[in-house]
Order: C-alpha cells, then sequence, then structure tokens
C-alpha cells in the first residue's frame, strides 16, 4: 500500500511512493501501477497547496501516519 501526504514531523516535507512494480513498464500489465501514480498525483498536489486528505479522493489507507511509519520500524 503506498505512502502518500506529509511526512510526519517533517514540516513541508511530502512522499508519494510505494507504488510497486518491476522491471520496465513494457508491458500492459503494469497498467494499475501507472494508474496508481498518475492518479493520487493531483491529491497530494491538492494537500501541498493547503488541502486537507478529505479534499482528495484517495484512500485514507494510502495516508502516511505516524502509526504506519512505526509498524515499519519494528
Amino acid at each position: 500500500v503506498p505512502f502518500i501526504g506529509p511526512v510526519p514531523g517533517l514540516a513541508g516535507q511530502y512522499v508519494m511512493a510505494g507504488f510497486n512494480g518491476h522491471g520496465t513498464f513494457d508491458s500492459w500489465r503494469y497498467l494499475p501501477v501507472l494508474t496508481g501514480i498518475f492518479g493520487c498525483a493531483p491529491g497530494l498536489a491538492k494537500m501541498m497547496t493547503g488541502g486537507t486528505w478529505a479534499d482528495t479522493s484517495m484512500p485514507e489507507c494510502f495516508q502516511i501516519t505516524a502509526d504506519r511509519i512505526d509498524k515499519l520500524k519494528a
């Protein structure tokens, strides 16, 4: 599941990462990865210009939270 949004504890830092895909984009198999990346970029731009997560159309499970980061460290 991607990590998208402002990074907790780092003011002004935003991230959009975790779209898994291997190799080059030479096949229709990679279309879901590209769709996810390009579909989330407008939502991230909204947040970077003062919007909130609620202003985006992204699922809440994509949102970066301190809890999700802590789970990665465990």
